[in-house]
């Protein structure tokens, strides 16, 4: 189902949830508010589901894509989405979100890109402890964030094309690691 930029507005119908053979959801760009309804949880088949452009303050993960950006999300990201483990995308950029990036993002193997830019985030970037094998875009800037940037990031992400890390507090640090990588196309870390 596509309805971008539809000029719909008031809350996502809880009846989606019905449809059970759903594999794309995009209702990005209109004028929802409120939630997520709970009810979309149980879309199993959906591959693809962007709602980002609106007004929602709640949210829960999909399979596949998950793009919620651009709304206005508060808290952290939940440490269950780990569960979600074959998701492939997550854009939550330009929310409120705040609280420590959970290291259970390093536990989905799948992802190939996480924009997390634009929110309240703080600490530490997270030091995931297997690599990352399908990482290609990991977008930190403008948060919070401080610290060292793991040692072993070239390491956890060595097939990452694009890292953008600034605009936070990050101790100023040229990695080994990543100065080796051969996929690494672009870094800014200003």
């Amino acid at each position: 189902m596509i309805a971008r930029s539809a000029k719909l507005i008031w809350s996502i119908p809880k009846e989606l949830g019905n449809c059970k053979k759903l594999t794309h959801l995009h209702l990005s760009f209109n004028a929802f508010t409120s939630s997520i309804p709970k009810e979309l949880a149980g879309l199993e088949a959906i591959a693809h589901f962007a709602v980002e452009g609106n007004k929602l303050s709640d949210w829960i993960p999909h399979h596949g894509s998950l793009d919620l950006s651009h709304n206005r999300l508060t808290g952290c990201i939940p440490l269950t989405i780990k569960n979600y483990v074959i998701l492939e995308e997550v854009h939550l950029q330009g929310n409120l979100l705040n609280g420590s990036i959970p290291t259970e993002l390093g536990e989905l193997k799948n992802l190939r890109t996480v924009d997390l830019s634009i929110n309240a985030s703080v600490g530490p970037m997270p030091s995931w402890s297997a690599p990352l094998l399908s990482l290609q875009g990991l977008f930190l800037s403008n948060n919070h964030l401080s610290g060292n940037i793991p040692v072993e990031i070239g390491h956890i992400l060595p097939t990452v094309v694009v890292i953008n890390l600034s605009s936070n507090a990050f101790l100023a640090m040229l990695l080994q690691s990543l100065l080796c990588s051969k996929s690494l196309n672009r870094l800014d870390v200003k």
